[in-house]
């Protein structure tokens, strides 16, 4: 877990493998990757799962998640 800067927005950024199981044996292991952005009075959750067996797709530099999250740009919200 990091706390991280997104466009200028406080985000809480989380990963982790989920190892999915058939009566006690491995069939596959997923990685997720999740960011909270916080946005004054509101909390946004982005959360992308892939296939563990991916990871050399989704670590090429085109790919990289971190490059699509910072194109984000979280809009403070208005009061009423």
């Amino acid at each position: 877990m990091a706390s991280n800067i997104v466009n200028g927005v406080e985000s809480l950024h989380t990963s982790y493998d989920m190892e999915v199981l058939q009566k006690g044996q491995h069939l596959m292991t997923f990685h997720a990757e999740r960011w909270t952005l916080f946005n004054l009075d509101r909390v946004h959750t982005l959360t992308v799962v892939w296939n563990k067996a991916d990871d050399g797709y989704w670590k090429e530099d085109t790919h990289k998640l971190t490059n699509i999250i910072n194109t984000l740009k979280i809009t403070p919200s208005k009061g009423k």
